[in-house]
């Protein structure tokens, strides 16, 4: 979804809340419309974020979340160990395409993420609970830092200044972020 970077907290520009929850709705949406659609019987909805390098969490900077939707779907929170190239071979192989390198072609299918057994029940989208149209004001945090940021380019923003405007956008400007340790970039 498009707006997955946000604009960090450039004034006027929508929040990162409001962004994120922008995107959110949509992929429900989107889920919303195939599970009620005639191909929901054959469909699968997969879906991940594009730079897990740069989230460091409480376990690894690598990890991220994955999101299946499909009849098939085992339902859940699974905590498989699955890589970017997993899901491209997952996908390849429902398609049924040959692998395109050596990487998607080695890498494990994400077998235990699906059912044998179709569930055939339909999704609705949860509305969004947070105001969608929030704006960022002069005052908000490092306002004027984002506002100079290069937000051409998502990777041009350094990480460790996107990730300080993001957790004290989010957090409150006195909130104190955890330490990651050999996380840290």
């Amino acid at each position: 979804m498009p707006n997955d970077h946000t604009s960090y907290t450039t004034p006027k520009k929508l929040t990162p809340a409001a962004m994120v929850a922008q995107n959110d709705l949509a992929f429900g949406k989107i889920v919303e419309a195939v599970s009620h659609s005639p191909y929901w019987a054959s469909s699968a909805i997969l879906a991940i974020e594009d730079d897990a390098q740069n989230g460091p969490d409480h376990v690894s900077a690598q990890r991220t979340t994955f999101y299946l939707a499909s009849p098939y779907a085992r339902g859940g929170v699974q905590h498989g160990r699955y890589s970017s190239a997993g899901v491209l071979r997952t996908i390849e192989l429902i398609l049924g395409l040959p692998p395109m390198t050596v990487y998607d072609a080695s890498a494990q299918p994400m077998y235990a993420a699906f059912s044998p057994k179709a569930d055939l029940r339909r999704f609705s989208a949860l509305p969004a609970r947070v105001d969608l149209e929030a704006r960022n004001t002069a005052t908000s945090y490092r306002a004027r830092d984002s506002a100079r940021l290069d937000l051409h380019d998502a990777d041009a923003v350094p990480a460790a200044v996107g990730n300080d405007i993001l957790w004290h956008a989010i957090r409150g400007a006195n909130a104190k972020p955890p330490s990651y340790g050999a996380f840290e970039r």
